[in-house]
């Protein structure tokens, strides 16, 4: 008889009432950021892709300084999202095509190209009021954003992480992002404050400091 080996699984620590309390939920992500994200700050968006939600985010919060951290390595790709990168980027590199698409606010907009813990890594404490993160979703990347995003947030502040789920149904792929944002609640010095859905379950969940 074939013989199976076991399947080595991420644990996920359990999220408790005091981890919810007073949390509310929203029907998208959009609506939560209307509703309960700080205006006026220094935010940080961790993966940045073309710009459409770093351009929600600024008309909505009115930032004080917005930092888009991202690789910019979708110019390396042939297609993203079913289209080509050359005609989503309108033949540009990824960098040049955000740039250009923000070059309007000034310095309000600045880049930090790389990898996203890496360049969080670069920033003093205490230096946003809302980090957004939404990079590398496998374990180690999540852990390594979610360390980072926790050392550079002001007091008062808020973390949101996008795809807040256990598997991408569509890349088949395993995401490490619960498992991270249960392991700082379970440090019982973080909150839920608000979970956004999404159609296909790539939720986003916001957390504040208690």
């Amino acid at each position: 008889m074939e013989q199976f080996m076991p399947v080595k699984r991420l644990t996920y620590p359990e999220v408790r009432s005091q981890h919810v309390q007073d949390a509310c939920l929203f029907a998208n992500r959009k609506d939560m950021i209307k509703a309960i994200a700080p205006r006026h700050g220094a935010i940080a968006e961790v993966g940045v892709a073309i710009g459409d939600f770093s351009q929600f985010l600024v008309d909505t919060l009115a930032p004080t300084e917005f930092h888009a951290i991202d690789s910019f390595e979708l110019h390396l790709l042939d297609r993203v999202w079913g289209v080509s990168t050359t005609e989503l980027l309108h033949n540009k590199t990824h960098q040049q095509f955000y740039q250009d698409r923000f070059a309007h606010y000034g310095d309000l907009i600045r880049l930090s190209p790389g990898y996203s813990h890496e360049q969080l890594a670069r920033y003093p404490a205490n230096s946003f009021d809302l980090v957004y993160v939404d990079a590398g979703h496998d374990y180690d990347d999540a852990k390594g954003d979610t360390n980072e995003a926790v050392r550079t947030l002001r007091p008062g502040g808020m973390i949101v992480f996008n795809d807040y789920t256990m598997v991408d149904p569509l890349l088949d792929s395993e995401y490490g992002v619960v498992q991270a944002v249960n392991e700082l609640l379970a440090t019982e010095e973080w909150k839920v404050v608000g979970f956004a859905l999404e159609k296909f379950m790539f939720c986003d969940i916001a957390v504040v400091h208690r």
